[in-house]
């Protein structure tokens, strides 16, 4: 059994610390992916209000919005704008 290869991904990396950013960007970059970086989970949610991503790859402990916070309000306000509730 082979891997399977995937390449051409649009990537969000979140990560405060710059130089463990730069190093995950640059290895999905290698590999042939898309990578935007931003350093806050404020700032992926503002990112994530105007582009579409294929993965996001997330630190979760960061200061004012973390990993799991952003990936909370991300998940909130897709549902709000599908119309779909959570019951």
């Amino acid at each position: 059994m082979s891997a399977v290869i995937i390449r051409g991904k649009r990537v969000l990396v979140v990560e405060d610390e710059p130089i463990i950013a730069g190093l995950i960007a640059d290895m999905l970059m290698t590999d042939g992916h898309e990578v935007d970086t931003v350093n806050t989970g404020r700032a992926a949610l503002e990112r994530l209000a105007d582009h579409t991503y294929d993965l996001i790859v997330s630190d979760l402990r960061m200061p004012v919005l973390d990993g799991r916070g952003s990936t909370a309000s991300s998940s909130s306000d897709a549902r709000s704008s599908s119309g779909a509730s959570s019951s």
